[in-house]
């Protein structure tokens, strides 16, 4: 489910200061947050959305191109979380 599928359906609001993810993935009846980072943001926001996604899921899976990447693999690091699994973003990508 894409971000505003999610919204519309009233299963995530951005109210409260939480972070809405991008998209969820259910498998097995367990859902699983799907980031895709395109840009850098700032290290302590970075890590904050990164916390909260695994504190309320359990887990995090985040897409990227290769500069965003690595920032998000030493916040991942950091943080010693080893839920939160990043892959590359294969050039080329598209999204809907």
């Amino acid at each position: 489910m894409c971000e505003r599928e999610l919204a519309r359906e009233g299963r995530l609001t951005a109210t409260g200061g939480q972070h809405r993810p991008d998209g969820l993935v259910v498998l097995d009846g367990r859902e699983l947050p799907v980031e895709v980072e395109l840009s850098h943001k700032r290290p302590a926001r970075r890590e904050r959305i990164m916390r909260e996604l695994v504190a309320r899921y359990g887990q995090a899976v985040y897409f990227a191109p290769d500069g965003p990447r690595q920032r998000l693999e030493e916040t991942a690091r950091s943080i010693g979380s080893e839920r939160v699994q990043v892959l590359e973003l294969p050039e080329g990508a598209s999204f809907r």
